[in-house]
């Protein structure tokens, strides 16, 4: 008894130290840092035969997630220092490019590997304005090689044809597979749209428009619908704005967060009448093939939000618990939410900042993300922009991966298999994947080639 109340205090102290180092360090890795975590877990260690895991997690508090902790068999992620990244990702001309804003990786053209989309503010002689980017992983799976980045590629333009005047101030994308089809559609979101000089005087002004691009290819040969007046907030999206009241859109994300099925809506953004942060949601209340999308709830799920400019938004499994938690970028760096509600029915912690190394040298600026397995190595790796400095950064995870075999104890039947990001899939080796089953058990597998 008296042992290990000895290291529980031992413990704790460690602890304090920790977080005052974090704070004198604006929550930056230190060597100092990195040697009480060292000593933190090597007691958490020792101590997890006396004391039960929910004692030992209120005890290290946010350090669980800030320094990469582990108290169970599902450890934390733990992230590298950040490097200018090497696979040429958003390396634009500095000389033309004045802002480089949200990434997105996803297999456009179906041959194995992650092509890259983003988005960008170019400014030269021929065009003026946000631009949609695309850049073709001519590498390969494991070894990523991006090319330069282009301009109008699969139809996509962020332009009305025969309008004189598009100005689009927009600053997130997502592609997501919204109608269930079999390709990756597009979207695009910001703070406003405005076109003019257009035959039968259209004009169009948006504020905080979501604008939306099907795939009318196929999933080896993308072609995206052109821009035109219905490509704005389709789906039954309204984002209210009145009066210099609302919303104003800096980040989106499509997520099935309640597990049925159809990818549901959730905006970051800044209340326009009193400064503040809010992250919004709208329920997919139609299905995976006809979305349809309910009225906006600000704040949900217990997610409490940081006056501190947020912008870009994710949804992960990073702690690899079967649900999906939740990242949100701002100007100084990147918030972590756990999801402490389950896979069906979510519920946020409190925030941690710059958690498992992430953003650990972050420059003041807009952040924006994505996690990507850009090396094809079962984990999530991280690349982040900032609307200031060009290229992209990349940190590779480096957490240490095991495989476990698991034996069938039931008559339960499984109902589908999703992958980190909480996506469906067919492809069920040589990635981290979740067995989801009718009695509402899952299982983590990882199985071998």
């Amino acid at each position: 008894m008296i042992h290990y109340s000895r290291k529980e205090r031992q413990l704790k102290n460690l602890v304090k130290q920790a977080n005052e180092q974090l704070n004198l360090s604006n929550s930056v890795m230190t060597e100092k840092t990195n040697q009480l975590k060292c000593k933190i877990q090597h007691l958490i260690n020792e101590l997890s035969a006396f004391l039960s895991q929910i004692h030992l997690r209120k005890i290290i508090g946010s350090l669980y997630f800030t320094l990469g902790l582990s108290i169970t068999q599902l450890s934390a992620q733990q992230f590298s220092n950040s490097l200018s990244n090497p696979f040429g990702a958003c390396n634009f001309n500095t000389e033309n490019s004045e802002g480089v804003f949200d990434l997105d990786f996803v297999d456009i053209d179906n041959d194995g590997d992650l092509d890259l989309f983003s988005l960008s503010y170019l400014d030269n002689d021929e065009t003026e304005g946000v631009q949609i980017y695309f850049q073709q992983n001519v590498g390969n799976s494991v070894n990523a090689e991006f090319s330069e980045p282009f301009i109008n590629q699969f139809n996509l333009s962020l332009a009305l044809a025969s309008c004189q005047y598009n100005d689009f101030f927009t600053t997130d994308l997502n592609l997501v597979d919204i109608d269930d089809d079999g390709d990756f559609d597009l979207f695009v979101s910001g703070y406003y749209a405005q076109v003019g000089g257009c035959p039968n005087d259209l004009y169009i002004y948006e504020i905080s428009p979501i604008i939306y691009f099907e795939n009318i290819g196929t999933a080896n040969s993308p072609v995206f619908t052109p821009l035109y007046p219905d490509s704005f907030n389709p789906f039954n999206i309204s984002i209210p704005f009145s009066n210099y009241d609302g919303i104003l859109i800096r980040g989106t994300e499509f997520v099935d967060i309640d597990n049925d099925g159809d990818f549901d809506l959730f905006i970051s953004g800044e209340n326009y009448s009193n400064g503040s942060n809010a992250v919004a949601y709208m329920q997919n209340t139609g299905s995976p093939t006809t979305p349809s999308f309910d009225d906006l709830q600000i704040n949900p799920f217990n997610i409490q939000t940081q006056a501190d400019y947020s912008f870009d938004i994710e949804f992960v499994d990073i702690d690899q618990d079967g649900d999906l938690d939740f990242f949100i970028g701002s100007y100084y760096g990147i918030s972590f939410y756990e999801n402490t509600g389950s896979i069906n029915s979510p519920s946020f912690s409190l925030p941690a900042t710059s958690p498992f190394n992430l953003c650990n040298d972050v420059e003041e600026g807009y952040l924006f993300f994505d996690f990507a397995d850009i090396d094809n190595d079962g984990d999530l790796d991280f690349f982040s922009n900032n609307d200031y400095v060009n290229p992209s950064k990349f940190q590779e995870n480096i957490s240490p991966m095991g495989v476990t075999f698991v034996e069938p104890t039931s008559n339960r039947k499984l109902e589908k298999v999703v992958d980190v990001l909480g996506r469906e899939v067919n492809q069920t080796k040589n990635q981290i994947l979740f067995h989801i089953y009718d009695d509402g058990s899952v299982e983590k597998k990882f199985i071998v080639e």
